[in-house]
């Protein structure tokens, strides 16, 4: 091989592995983001979890901000993507307690839940509030944390019902 060649070569291989460490590809296909929770499974179709999700919301006395319909979002695109609402809600005597800590938590709050279908079933996953608490170093308010964890697991519980 041509020292010009086996130049060209390390540079290609270099420059693909450079956009690949940029673009966060890795060699795990379907790897977990850090910030969301275990995937429930819904025992019902999209709509009744959508509604559930909605009242199991509102049970808890939070503050529902925003649903956001990526499905009708895409179809209005003219792309396939299927049924998937996000929620965003929230209580805001404690989310203020992370952003005291770190004011940029507040770039990953409010609370957020989706709800998609994928393979025909439905889904529900929901932030998780220890992977953000790790990604923004906050140590400490444990117990505010397991509350959040509580609350998100039942919202997710309650909805898949």
């Amino acid at each position: 091989m041509t020292p010009i060649r086996t130049t060209l070569l390390v540079a290609a291989s270099l420059a693909i592995s450079s956009c690949a460490a940029l673009s966060g590809a890795s060699s795990t296909q379907n790897a977990e983001p850090s910030h969301v929770a275990e995937e429930v499974q819904s025992q019902t179709n999209f709509d009744t979890t959508v509604a559930r999700l909605q009242l199991a919301i509102e049970k808890r006395q939070l503050n529902l901000f925003q649903v956001v319909d990526h499905g009708a979002g895409a179809q209005r695109a003219g792309l396939p993507l299927g049924k998937s609402k996000l929620f965003l809600f929230g209580n805001p005597k404690v989310g203020t307690q992370f952003m005291q800590a770190d004011p940029l938590f507040g770039l990953d709050l409010p609370m957020k839940a989706l709800v998609f279908e994928r393979d025909g079933g439905v889904y529900i996953k929901t932030t998780d509030i220890d992977a953000l608490a790790a990604k923004h170093g906050l140590e400490g308010l444990e117990p505010v944390r397991a509350k959040v964890r509580q609350v998100l697991a039942g919202i997710a519980a309650d909805a898949a019902q």
